[in-house]
């Protein structure tokens, strides 16, 4: 399965020299096109400057043939760090994509239009309740709106919670995952999402 990874520094590996889960699935057979840049949000800013997931996506597109199965966005924790609107998923066709949630559900309705399958990851616990209400947000929205779409919820799993001595080996900081995170942890996780979506 060819897969793009679109999301910010998580996606990207910016602990780990720029090696994430998705070099570690490329690694194992899967191809894959990694759109990520580290600090950028899934909400356009009013003083846009090109960064944010949608703005990099519909770049992308517009620059390439896309040739992929599935997209699979992260949930940005710079929404939530930045205070960013939350907004909410609609059923209008115009989206709000100058919030988190109006944002992934552009995204959302773009790739299915483009034929491609959608999985949205959000982050493992930290201490942030703007990110937890990020991920109510989201899975309230993908029940109502969007069944279709896979979720690896890592928020919501207890395999996630990790022990201290797990967390100074699979983590940089509270969001970052070292290499050995990526390929211990998170990218055993991805392989059964991919798996279950292919």
């Amino acid at each position: 399965m060819r897969i793009i990874y679109l999301g910010s520094s998580i996606t990207y590996g910016s602990a780990a020299e720029g090696y994430s889960f998705a070099d570690a699935l490329g690694e194992m057979g899967h191809p894959y096109v990694k759109i990520a840049v580290s600090g950028t949000t899934l909400a356009k800013k009013a003083n846009a400057d090109g960064t944010s997931y949608v703005e990099r996506f519909e770049s992308y597109c517009r620059s390439t043939t896309v040739q992929a199965e599935l997209l699979c966005i992260q949930l940005s924790t710079n929404d939530a760090s930045q205070s960013l609107p939350l907004g909410a998923f609609t059923a209008e066709e115009e989206k709000d994509t100058a919030t988190a949630l109006g944002a992934l559900d552009y995204l959302i309705c773009r790739g299915k239009q483009m034929g491609l399958k959608i999985a949205v990851f959000t982050n493992p616990p930290y201490p942030s309740k703007a990110y937890a209400q990020l991920v109510e947000g989201f899975l309230r929205g993908a029940r109502a709106y969007h069944p279709d779409v896979a979720v690896l919820d890592m928020w919501n799993m207890p395999s996630c919670k990790l022990s201290a001595e797990a967390r100074a080996r699979y983590m940089a900081d509270d969001i970052h995952p070292t290499r050995l995170g990526y390929t211990e942890w998170w990218a055993p996780l991805f392989l059964r999402l991919t798996e279950q979506i292919g």
